[in-house]
């Protein structure tokens, strides 16, 4: 009885999105992070926001005076760029990443008109597209924590999560269409106009 009615509730539900229109939405938000990431660099260090960023980065990091001088000489003046840059680089790209957890859409997604949604096709709410972007993104998240903590054991962890989520992505070729970390979340992706409220 509980098969049927599951059976019942995937083919009443809409069509969800395949392989394709998911790999083309992760295209287009890369192509949009390679074009916005170097203009929101510009766009900082060139209204002088970066020697602010930099002395706030030193003294979080406890950097001291001999070090620092060591630096400016060995990379001359380009090494304030570098550090600025590497440090908008991965805020702005957290941030980017974040817009899907909050919205149920990363901007690749949003303009190919494709919206996370539940499992039946029924809109999820932010609570689902946190926990499944947290899912998609762990490695990266304990990469994150890795880098405050610089445990080999969290390297290792987040290597391991890394592989299998790749893997899990494949399963959108499967016919329920449904990457793993969609699976374990309860979300399918779909259509925006064809998610039922």
């Amino acid at each position: 009885m509980f098969d049927e009615t599951l059976d019942d509730t995937i083919k009443s539900a809409p069509k969800r999105v395949g392989f394709g229109p998911r790999l083309g939405a992760m295209l287009l938000d890369a192509l949009l992070l390679i074009i916005l990431i170097p203009i929101v660099t510009w766009a900082i260090v060139s209204g002088g926001a970066s020697d602010f960023l930099i002395q706030k980065g030193i003294d979080a990091l406890k950097v001291d005076g001999d070090a620092l001088e060591m630096l400016e000489k060995s990379l001359g003046d380009l090494w304030v760029f570098y550090l600025v840059a590497i440090a908008i680089g991965v805020t702005f790209s957290i941030i980017y990443h974040l817009i899907e957890g909050f919205f149920g859409a990363s901007p690749g997604k949003m303009i190919l008109g494709l919206q996370v949604a539940n499992a039946d096709g029924s809109r999820a709410n932010i609570n689902q597209y946190m926990k499944r972007w947290l899912l998609k993104n762990m490695s990266s998240v304990i990469g994150i924590l890795n880098l405050i903590m610089l445990s080999p054991v969290l390297d290792l962890i987040g290597s391991i999560i890394g592989i299998v989520i790749f893997i899990g992505c494949f399963f959108v070729l499967g016919d329920n269409k449904q990457a793993l970390h969609d699976i374990l979340a309860g979300t399918a992706v779909y259509r925006k106009k064809d998610i039922v409220d």
